[in-house]
């Protein structure tokens, strides 16, 4: 939620998120209901 206000992501725009475990999903979720219209998820292979 914070991030959302520093960035100053507004209705209609894309947001990325890098990482999908506990918090990335939280992100997401807020993400989708509160800003964005597209909502991008990034799981680096690496990390696996």
């Amino acid at each position: 939620f914070t991030p959302s206000k520093e960035v100053g992501i507004k209705p209609g725009d894309r947001v990325g998120i890098v990482g999908i475990g506990g918090l990335g999903h939280l992100g997401i979720q807020i993400a989708k209901v509160m800003v964005a219209a597209d909502v991008l998820a990034f799981f680096p292979l690496g990390q696996q």
